[in-house]
């Protein structure tokens, strides 16, 4: 924990120097874009994406607290494994869906934006195919891992296939993928309730 806690404090450092030295080196009218509050045109601008975005760093915080019980239990070495995978998937689709990182590669590669989404969602078949065990979908868990993977496959194809400018599309698709998300966190939630409830049985 204290190497976690170090390397912490050095990644803030390094991001505040960097942002330091930018405004040094430029002006503060530009290092106002990476400082600057998300406001729009109306209250609530960006509250979809906001709670998405929360929901799935939650989760992958969740996961954290996961690895670090299962560390303290024998024979979770796997599953400990398991946990970090997907602490890194929703952690990559909490920057994903903020930064809006897979339209960006879409527009570098010429391709489809969503092709990402189901490169990542193609890990995280593997990871669970090689890492996960039974029990780590047994029971609520994996109901509720099973409709956060139902919500999006709706958001991919109702963004793949749908029309642009069809009524309700955009509604659809982005409450879908906050759907996904809330189940991703409560997938997260319910694994970190039972492991420390078996932690307890076994001390």
């Amino acid at each position: 924990m204290t190497r976690f806690r170090i390397l912490l404090f050095a990644g803030f450092v390094a991001y505040s120097a960097t942002l330091l030295l930018i405004e040094w080196k430029t002006s503060q009218n530009y290092v106002r874009n990476f400082f600057t509050d998300i406001q729009g045109p109306v209250q609530f601008y960006a509250v979809n994406t906001t709670l998405s975005v929360f929901l799935l760093w939650s989760a992958a915080l969740i996961l954290g607290v996961c690895i670090v019980v299962a560390g303290t239990m024998p024979g979770f070495e796997r599953r400990r494994r398991f946990y970090l995978a997907q602490a890194l998937v929703f952690a990559y689709l909490g920057l994903d869906d903020r930064f809006m990182l897979h339209e960006w590669v879409g527009e570098q590669l010429n391709t489809q934006d969503h092709y990402l989404l189901i490169a990542v969602g193609a890990f995280n078949v593997l990871a669970i195919a090689f890492l996960a065990d039974r029990e780590a979908f047994a029971g609520l868990p994996g109901r509720f891992f099973a409709l956060a993977v139902g919500f999006s496959t709706v958001m991919l194809v109702i963004d793949a296939k749908f029309p642009g400018e069809m009524v309700l599309r955009l509604s659809l698709e982005d409450l879908s993928k906050t759907w996904g998300a809330l189940f991703f966190f409560l997938f997260a939630w319910e694994r970190m309730l039972g492991d420390i409830a078996k932690l307890r049985v076994s001390s």
